[in-house]
């Protein structure tokens, strides 16, 4: 048995010593009445109850721990009882500051007239007098020990003050006051549910004001710190140091400790210094003994700790089970409710000190949105966005910039009827989320492998601008389910129920909010989930969709079935209808046993979801496509591993002869004729009879897609046989299967072996399944069952070997009765045997399988062999890449370098390869070339798909593009299966045109956030570490806000900017996409670009060059106001302004959240595309000489303060050169050549005319 951790120690300890302290005269009405009925056992409620009971520091308590009944002796320990006594009232009142259930009140306020109040002066028990609430009620019970809690604590404090220090006195009476001021507060709302249901309200009322669910955020709004005085200046600047050393700095609690104990050894040596030759002063010892001494005392005092509600989860089936409720020993959730209970331990016991105590086996932890978001709207900032109308009129807008232009938000139907959701009062707030949640490997994959697994379930707030929205203090984190296991199929609802039913609250009636940033007066808030954003197996999860491996349900927004998956016409697709799913599902839920269930599930592919309970929401078109999972991991990494594949071993090879898997082995001569046969005379019911061997061969000899099961080669084959013409005779339609004379020949006799287990592995050896289920049949059946077919089985143990040759050998049995059935005459074999490729030779071709130092064919080999990635590598190296780019690896190919990420597949394919591929393969034969357009036509498909900004046009376009890619992968690589992903790619248009640009719903941010999680420091105990995932992620995501507050910016200004250099974060790649762009963006909007002086810069007079340059590009905007400082103070011309030679040189310029820099810095953030109106509209390639801010006057008077850049243009080539340009003739993804020179002629630009940057590749060896 384990012991207790430090932690769980420290914390009973202190709240036992309060205990023990409390005295027996308390005179005060408790709720432990043995008349009251006992709470029956029940996992987590369908409708949240913000008003539950404060949670305890002990596993069992279900109120906060009661006050101790005298002080200790010493005034420190005096106040540190009061601090946690303190500690303790703010837990409860962040518990209770939300109640969403009506109370129900011992008489009828219809019949019994005013509301009594009850006062605690008034010497009665609380909850007495004809307006007391009901004890026997259990809707009650939050409320009631609440209240009661605050009477004992309010009793205690004012019966044990007397002979107190001043500072102990004075501490006492705030917090007398403010216990009695939450007393006044909670008979409010007794009074104002008196008065609701006296005039007969409506508890679903959602009046503007008048919703049931009420937060209060008062504390939220006091906690911000908006001003330091004196005093509390050294104390907040404390607390700041230790958090941030705890929190974000990675350092364990006993470090913490370690720097909180050096700052009050130096704060007290500083008060000495100054106080000298005197001793301290009064006001100092009362400074020092406010130094807390331990991480987790400040943490309470920032009030840091999401509001959470902890549930006991089931190690098996995931159940949830509040532990406010009486949990069973055991799990008692049912799969479906004709099913055995689960029965699994929900607890084991555990000593902690004298007590031996019963915990749960695994804690779940669920952070209440409600809450999080009245937090959220306290800042400013936040709320500034929130507050933003966000109704365009219910029409898409082009070009689309964000979600909100996409036609799927804008014509969102809301809860009032025939009204749509985002035109919505001026005095509401609207919000919209995205929901997703993804498996991680908690031991950041340094054990264990994936073999576990925790789950964190994600939302983000569309109505953010992105610069702000992937966050991690703006990203709201639901829970983190514990492993080691991740929920299956429909276990995942348990924990979707608890979000449901807060949405559910948004939606109707809305959540009101008592005051926020910028509404003192309160307002009310509605939400809705719109979009799912997932890798595909846990979105379908989620929407409840089966796998895409299901016959029903290969793609979530159409009807195409898995054997249609190389359909490429989007026109030939049926849209999925909604009414039918949600009946089907309706059916699945209804079902009352497990098997009713699977056998729904098979037949439809569709299971319940708790999503399906928001009214609006549709899993086809809210299920989105996620770009990274299917593009980047998805369709561009299979091309160029699987596809084309990667080898430094071979030479370059042209991938024909490439498939997924191994080649079924060449049947005999007589069987490929037989099979010949049948494809010339028999109906595709019988040519599947030919076997999987024969079909394939059939479709190599004849240059037929060969990739794909059983039914897509005989669809390629009779598709075959239509263009060539062949008549093909009708035989009947039966199959060697459904034939009981053909059946008993498949079924040989086993005499005294025979038994039911055997005949059931006969079954499974002639139905559908043979491939996956045969092998799960005991190895002694199948040994049996090899023998009595004479078939060898004495060398190999393994039963997927036995199980192979079985299948062989039915396979060819199947054959041979087949052509029984049929008359083949000698002129019909003479005609197969010529049509049979005299070129195949089975024995060869062995032969090079097993024996390495025979030569393979070209088409044998990878795409990219060692030249290619020779050439690669030489590319790489001479490449100059912007910063903010995230190069792939010199040698991506190799072993050592693992898994690339999705950033270097992306970089990979649209820069490094492009670069290398058009000048090695382009002038290669004819085939290297079409296999190269072909990859740029995805190439081009997935950066049009990842613009941040698009319209109907290059949507259109890239849908065009991406079928005509697919058609030319069934053309070149016949052995490849055209897969799921590439089907789903087909549809990633109609969710632009729903969400607009890709990066408002991909999941790169989720991604991020999983790295984040599994970087916290754990105790790496399941069941313990997502707890602290959860604790720890949500105290850091809190702390972040005051970290960037003015104050803190002022007064700490050194600790800043020393914390900013030491944040380590990856900013490259999709992360600039997803956030720094975007902020540049609205920075832009509303100041000026700004360069960055060099630390030693002073104002020195511009270079001549520049200095023309300057005056030139500021005739095309000022017009000529301004000329030649010199020319100006000698002739003084009227109506002009001289212009000032000097000027800071600045080290960067930021322009959408990327960094610029001249060439001496950086070569590859110098090198830019620009414009400049003497050279027109067209961008132009350049290298950045330098950058310097300018001051200059204005005609108002004013002084005009702005940054410049100095480029100098690279040589365009000649019209000769640059028709034997070859990466022109690829405009959109291949680039240009320029001569390796630059003109002599400087440009002076603004940031503005700067369009990005580009990645140079030096040629010149190749010269």
């Amino acid at each position: 048995m384990s012991g207790p951790s430090s932690a769980t120690a420290w914390r009973h300890k202190r709240w036992a010593r309060l205990r023990d302290m409390l005295g027996a005269d308390t005179d005060v009405k408790t709720l432990n009445d043995e008349s009251a009925p006992q709470t029956q056992p029940a996992k987590h409620p369908r409708s949240v109850v913000s008003g539950s009971a404060p949670e305890l520091p002990t596993e069992s308590a279900p109120h906060p721990p009661l006050p101790p009944s005298a002080p200790p002796a010493n005034v420190a320990s005096q106040l540190d009882d009061l601090v946690h006594l303190h500690i303790a009232f703010i837990q409860g009142m962040v518990t209770f500051s939300s109640f969403g259930r009506p109370l129900e009140f011992i008489t009828d306020p219809v019949l019994d007239g005013s509301f009594v109040r009850w006062h605690i002066q008034s010497g009665e028990p609380c909850n007495s007098g004809k307006s007391s609430l009901d004890t026997r009620k259990s809707r009650n019970i939050p409320f009631l020990e609440y209240q009661n809690w605050l009477t004992v604590s309010y009793i205690f404090l004012t019966s044990s003050g007397a002979g107190a220090d001043d500072e102990v006195t004075e501490y006492r009476q705030g917090l007398i006051a403010q216990i009695l001021e939450e007393l006044d507060r909670l008979e409010d709302l007794k009074e104002w549910e008196w008065e609701r249901q006296a005039t007969g309200h409506s508890e679903s009322s959602g009046a503007s004001g008048e919703s049931r669910f009420t937060v209060n955020t008062e504390r939220h709004l006091d906690a911000q710190w908006t001003s330091w005085t004196a005093p509390v200046t050294p104390v907040y600047a404390y607390f700041i140091v230790s958090t941030t050393s705890n929190l974000l700095l990675g350092m364990s609690r006993k470090a913490t400790g370690v720097v909180m104990g050096g700052l009050r050894s130096t704060i007290r040596l500083t008060l000495e210094y100054v106080r000298a030759p005197g001793s301290l002063l009064p006001e100092d010892h009362r400074l020092l003994r406010q130094l807390a001494r331990d991480p987790r005392t400040v943490l309470n005092a920032l009030d840091l700790d999401p509001h959470v509600t902890t549930y006991n989860c089931c190690p098996d089936c995931f159940a949830l089970y509040a532990l406010a409720d009486i949990v069973p020993r055991t799990c008692t959730e049912r799969a479906a409710p004709e099913s055995l209970p689960c029965g699994a331990k929900l607890s084991r016991r555990r000593k902690i000190g004298p007590d031996v105590m019963s915990i749960p086996v695994r804690k779940y932890l669920h952070q209440s949105l409600k809450h999080w978001l009245g937090r959220m709207l306290c800042r400013t900032e936040i709320e500034t966005w929130l507050k933003k109308r966000r109704w365009n009129g219910g029409r898409a807008t082009m070009p689309m910039t964000d979600a909100f232009d996409g036609i799927a938000l804008q014509s969102l139907h809301g809860p009032e009827p025939g009204k749509a959701y985002l035109d919505g009062p001026l005095h509401e707030m609207r919000l919209v989320f995205a929901l997703s949640a993804d498996g991680f490997n908690p031991y950041q994959m340094k054990e264990a492998k994936h073999s576990v697994t925790s789950t964190a379930v994600y939302m983000i707030c569309l109505n953010l601008p992105e610069n702000l929205r992937y966050l991690p203090e703006n990203l709201y984190l639901a829970g983190v389910i514990p492993g080691p296991t991740k929920p299956s199929t429909s276990q995942i609802n348990h924990f979707l129920r608890l979000v449901m039913d807060e949405l559910l609250d948004f939606w109707n009636p809305g959540v009101y909010y008592s005051q926020t940033a910028l509404r003192p007066q309160g307002c009310l808030v509605r939400a809705a989930l719109v979009p799912l954003v997932a890798d595909l197996l846990a979105a379908r999860q989620l929407s409840g969709l089966g796998p895409h491996n299901h016959a029903r349900v290969l793609c979530s927004v159409c009807t195409t079935p898995a054997d249609g998956v190389e359909n490429t016409d989007p026109a030939t697709f049926e849209p999925r209808d909604l009414e039918k799913h949600r009946a089907d599902a309706k059916v699945w839920l209804d079902a009352r046993t497990t098997f009713e269930r699977e056998k729904l599930f098979q037949s439809t592919g569709v299971r319940y979801s708790e999503l399906l309970r928001l009214p609006y929401w549709n899993p086809f078109l809210y299920t989105v496509v996620d770009t990274m999972h299917n593009l980047y991991l998805g369709i561009l990494q299979r091309h160029i591993r699987v596809i084309w594949g990667i080898s430094v071993d071979v030479e370059d090879g042209d991938a024909s002869g490439n498939m997924v898997g191994t080649a079924p082995e060449r049947p005999s001569d007589a069987n490929m004729a037989a099979g010949v046969d049948l494809l010339l005379t028999a109906t595709t019911v019988k040519l599947r009879t030919a076997g999987k061997a024969v079909l394939y061969h059939l479709c190599l000899d004849r240059g037929i897609r060969r990739a794909g099961t059983v039914s897509q080669l005989v669809k390629n084959l009779a598709a075959w046989r239509k263009k060539e013409g062949i008549h093909v005779e009708q035989y009947p339609a039966a199959s060697v299967g459904a034939n009981p004379d053909l059946q008993s020949e498949l079924t040989p006799d086993y005499g005294k072996d025979d038994s039911a287990e055997i005949r059931s592995a006969e079954k499974t050896l002639q139905g559908p399944k043979a491939s996956t289920a045969l092998v799960r049949r005991r190895h002694d059946v199948l040994q049996t069952m090899c023998k009595v077919r004479g078939i060898e089985c004495e060398d190999s143990t393994r039963k997927e070997v036995l199980s192979e040759r079985l299948r062989a050998w039915l396979d060819v049995r199947r054959l041979e009765l087949s052509l029984q059935q049929m008359t083949i005459g000698d002129e019909r074999e003479q005609e197969a045997t010529s049509l049979s490729p005299s070129s195949a030779d089975p024995e060869n071709a062995t032969q090079r399988d097993e024996d390495p130092t025979v030569p393979r064919h070209r088409h044998d080999q990878e795409a990219i062999g060692r030249d290619t990635l020779s050439a690669y590598m030489e590319d790489r190296c001479r490449m100059q890449l912007p910063s903010w780019m995230n190069a792939p690896p010199v040698a991506f190919g190799t072993k050592q370098h693992g898994k690339l990420s999705a950033d270097q597949w992306r970089a990979l394919c649209i820069v490094n390869l492009p670069v290398t591929l058009i000048r090695t393969w382009s002038f290669q034969e004819e085939r290297r070339v079409k296999m190269l357009e072909n990859f740029l036509d995805v190439v081009e498909v997935v950066e049009t798909f990842g613009l941040l900004e698009i319209g109907e046009k290059q949507i259109a376009a890239a849908e065009v593009l991406m079928r005509r890619y697919l058609e030319g992968v069934k053309d070149l690589y016949k052995g490849m299966k055209i897969q799921p992903n590439h089907h789903l790619a087909l549809h990633i248009g109609i969710f632009l045109r729903l969400f607009g640009p890709v990066h408002s719903w991909r999941a790169f941010v989720f991604e991020r956030f999983n790295f984040y999680l599994q970087s916290i420091n754990t105790n790496m105990t399941f069941g313990e570490l997502e707890m602290t995932f959860m604790m720890h992620s949500c105290r850091a995501a809190n702390f972040q806000p005051f970290l960037r507050s003015p104050i803190v910016q002022q007064y700490m200004q050194d600790f800043s900017q020393q914390l900013q250099a030491s944040d380590k974060k990856d900013r490259r790649g999709m992360r600039l996409d997803a956030v720094l762009r975007s902020a540049g963006e609205h920075v832009a909007a509303s100041a000026e670009l700004q360069g960055e002086p060099f630390k030693t810069s002073r104002p020195a007079p511009l270079g001549d060059p520049e200095y023309k340059a300057l005056l030139q590009r500021l005739s095309y905007d000022d017009g000529n106001i301004y000329v030649d400082e010199d020319e100006f103070y000698a002739r003084r011309p009227a109506g002009r302004l001289p212009l000032p030679r000097s000027a800071t040189r600045c080290s960067s310029l930021l322009v959408s959240g990327v960094s610029y820099k001249p060439w001496s810095r950086s070569l590859g953030d110098s090198n830019a595309m620009f414009r400049h109106p003497i050279l027109g509209s067209n961008s132009h390639a350049g290298r950045i000489e330098q950058i310097f801010l300018h001051t200059r006057g204005a005609a108002t008077g004013e002084d005009n303060i702005e940054t410049f850049l100095v480029v100098k243009r690279l040589q365009p080539l000649n019209r000769f050169d640059a028709g034997l340009d070859p990466y022109r003739r690829y405009p959109t993804v291949g680039g240009r050549l320029y001569y390796s020179a630059y003109d002599d002629a400087l440009f002076v630009i603004r940031g503005g005319d700067l369009v990005s940057h580009f990645a140079s590749t030096s040629m010149e060896h190749l010269v």
